[in-house]
Order: structure tokens, then sequence, then C-alpha cells
């Protein structure tokens, strides 16, 4: 038994600091070169399969057009192009965000077009939920960036999720992933408890008496 509530203390944060952190990943495409229409991508623990292609479906984009703003490669979908994205050991994690962007720099007005992205995401629970996310092109250079994120999934653990451009072909890069939060072990729960418990205890202990009149 501990015989002073700083070493109870003690115990306890080492517990809660034995819990893993939850770790996100980001795609960010910097090694891809080339182009191909079938087959798989896969980056930093996760795969990209083409699910329906119409021609070229990841393509590495130039410098001069591309959203990176480190200059270095993004990856640009065909029309009508689904591409899935998982875990390649099959386990689930969260979607964080997606960077989005024209093909090209417009060089003649009006910039009054727009690109729709349709994402499905398939849960653990076995169900699906569909998102859309729409950009204006502005026609500014360097191409602007647009960045998807969906509220509704913040807390919603996903084992696969695709998505598609509705209309012409645009740019992808900065897809960030999240782990599941981690759950503490049994052991570690028992740990950070017990050692409450006695920080609880020993304060008690050492209360001082009153005397009443």
């Amino acid at each position: 038994m501990f015989k002073s509530p700083l070493m109870a203390a003690a115990l306890a944060a080492a517990a809660i600091g034995t819990a893993p952190a939850a770790h996100a990943t980001i795609i960010d495409f910097d090694n891809f070169t080339g182009s191909y229409s079938t087959g798989a991508y896969e980056e930093d623990g996760y795969r990209l399969s083409v699910a329906i292609c119409s021609n070229i479906c990841f393509k590495a984009v130039d410098a001069a057009n591309s959203i990176d703003a480190d200059g270095t490669s993004v990856v640009r979908s065909g029309g009508a192009t689904s591409i899935s994205v998982e875990r390649s050991d099959g386990a689930a994690f969260r979607f964080g965000s997606m960077d989005f962007g024209k093909t090209l720099v417009d060089t003649t007005p009006p910039y009054t077009h727009s690109s729709t992205y349709e994402f499905t995401f398939s849960l653990t629970d076995g169900t699906q939920q569909k998102e859309y996310f729409t950009f204006l092109h502005n026609g500014s250079s360097p191409i602007a960036t647009h960045t998807a994120s969906f509220a509704s999934l913040a807390d919603k653990d996903i084992t696969k999720f695709t998505f598609r451009n509705q209309s012409s072909a645009g740019q992808f890069d900065n897809i960030v992933l999240n782990d599941v939060a981690a759950v503490p072990e049994p052991a570690t729960w028992a740990m950070m408890i017990g050692g409450f418990g006695m920080v609880g205890g020993a304060l008690r202990r050492r209360r001082p008496n009153r005397a009443f009149a």
C-alpha cells in the first residue's frame, strides 16, 4: 500500500501514459510518378484501388499545375473514376480531411463551373453513409486548394470509403486518415482505478479531525 498520495498519483499518471495515442496518417503522393489505369497504389499502410475507370485513373500532376504547396506530385482522377481507400491490414480508421482542386489553371473567363465529389463511407456497423463536397473553380493561379471534411464522421469508425468526381476530372491530395482511438488494456484500467482510489483513501486519512465545542 502506498504511504503517500503523491506516489499513488504517480501510479495513476503512469497508467494514463501507457495508453496508446491515436495516430494520423497523411497520404501525400509525393513519391508517386507517371500514371496507370489499373491496380492499387499503397502508401503508409493504406491502399487506393480503382473501382471504376474510363481512362487514366491516377496521374502525377506537374508542379506548375499542382495544388501541393511544395510543388511535389499530386494525383488526379479522370471523369467517372471511382477510387476506394482502405487500410492494407483491413483495420478500421477514421476520415479526417482531403484536398481537392481543378485539373489545370483556367486561362479564359468566366470561371463559373464547379466540381462535386461523391463519397461513400462503409462503417464498421455494416451501414453506409454518403457525403458530397462541391467547390467552385475560381480561375486562380496557382490553383486554389479546397479541403473536404465532414463533421458527421468525426466519431465514426470506417473500414473503407470510395470517392468519385461527378463531373470533370480533378486533383486530389493530402488524404488525412486517423487511427481509431485506442482503448486502454484491462491491466491499464486496473492500474488507473487503483491509483486514483489510493489517492482518495490517502487524502481521507490525512484530513484533520475537527473539535466541536
